[in-house]
């Protein structure tokens, strides 16, 4: 790569980009993709969906090279693609989020409920299991802690010699854990609970 690259605008690089140089690509690309990534993931809450965005818009960049015009600048047209593509993607997930929302605020209680001599609870009883099980150790132990023995923040720091602080945010990360990582078997588990009116 010619590192004087570094010190061309944004609009020579893309004209450079237009005659097909890929180092002029790859500037551009490290110039704003850390940007994009926090403006992103201010907009969605998930680095792994950004990143990914991400990579369609640089692709869609350079595949449409030359025919291409910015109406201001190919900052404001990166930043842009960044604010529909995250609009997409919101619009997509809301209602799923949603509803896996309202399902962990009942995980303490679906335990107690779910008799075992009904199939189909036993299968969501284990479909619920089976996500907390892919849990890191001690994010499994914390939120068993919180959400079956009914702990408390302090009560958890206590048994496990952790601040308190830690024990919240841990419980939030296994939240978040279980909508990002998981988000498909509880909207699953979502429908299967509406259909036998659990709650």
């Amino acid at each position: 790569m010619d590192f004087n690259y570094i010190k061309y605008d944004d609009e020579s690089l893309f004209e450079l980009m237009r005659q097909g140089d890929l180092d002029a690509f790859s500037v551009l690309f490290e110039r704003y993709n850390n940007q994009l990534l926090d403006y992103g993931f201010r907009l969605t809450h998930s680095k792994e969906d950004v990143a990914d965005m991400l990579q369609e818009i640089f692709v869609s960049l350079w595949n449409r090279r030359r025919e291409i015009t910015f109406s201001h600048s190919v900052k404001a047209w990166l930043y842009q693609a960044v604010r529909f593509q995250a609009a997409k993607y919101i619009h997509q997930n809301v209602r799923k989020r949603a509803l896996l929302e309202e399902l962990v605020s009942l995980l303490p209680e679906t335990e107690s409920i779910l008799p075992d001599s009904t199939l189909q609870h036993k299968q969501l009883d284990n479909a619920i299991r089976e996500v907390i099980d892919h849990m890191p150790a001690r994010m499994k132990e914390v939120f068993v802690l919180s959400r079956e023995q009914q702990l408390s923040h302090r009560e958890i720091g206590n048994r496990l010699n952790i601040a308190e602080s830690t024990v919240k945010k841990t419980v939030q990360n296994a939240l978040r854990f279980i909508r990002e990582k998981s988000i498909i078997e509880m909207v699953a588990i979502i429908s299967l609970l509406l259909q036998k009116k659990i709650f």
